[in-house]
């Protein structure tokens, strides 16, 4: 982490995982160009850091059967004008239209985006009930099964409000550039879509 921090990429917090020696850094939000080269760069420090202490990191999905696995999860929020657009505070959950929409969007597309997000058959091995694994095609608030799990709104932190879209293998630039350019999720956003709660 401090190597991060004396390389100019902000860390947001980190802590201890649920499996033997895995761990969590989170970054701090930015735009998704600058987030891709962040990860990409956070990645090759973590693996070098350990090797300095003699110890192996990997980002590998399922490494060992029985435990819970790893996985990336980027909370992805819309801005216009400085504000969230994904904020409203009479809105369902505090969730607007446009949020709901680009969540249903998220759900129609999935399996296109599971193409790009994971290529390894050892990210399907992850995908097991009872290892906070995303094994549910849907969105939950709480429920570390689903798809997308929407955070928990904050009083006073509006802007941190976003959706939760588990990843498998971390193939960083290709994600990154697909959620930049994914055409089809824009379409649903500028048509709108239905939207169902898990």
């Amino acid at each position: 982490m401090l190597t991060l921090q004396k390389m100019g990429i902000a860390v947001d917090k980190s802590h201890h995982e649920v499996a033997i020696s895995q761990h969590e850094i989170d970054m701090q939000y930015c735009d998704a160009l600058t987030m891709a080269d962040n990860v990409m760069t956070y990645r090759l420090i973590v693996k070098q850091v350990a090797e300095k202490y003699g110890v192996y990191a990997t980002f590998m999905p399922k490494p060992v059967f029985g435990i819970n696995g790893s996985g990336m999860h980027v909370h992805q929020s819309l801005f216009k004008g400085g504000r969230n657009a994904f904020f409203d505070e009479k809105g369902m959950y505090h969730l607007s239209k446009l949020a709901l929409n680009f969540l249903a969007g998220l759900l129609k597309y999935a399996p296109e985006f599971t193409a790009v997000t994971s290529q390894w058959v050892n990210s399907y091995k992850r995908l097991v009930p009872g290892y906070e694994a995303p094994v549910y095609l849907s969105w939950a608030r709480r429920n570390r099964s689903d798809l997308i799990r929407m955070p928990m709104y904050e009083v006073g932190k509006e802007a941190l409000l976003g959706l939760r879209y588990v990843l498998q293998t971390q193939p960083v630039i290709p994600t990154f550039v697909s959620v930049y350019y994914w055409q089809p999720v824009y379409k649903v956003l500028r048509k709108g879509s239905n939207h169902r709660n898990r």
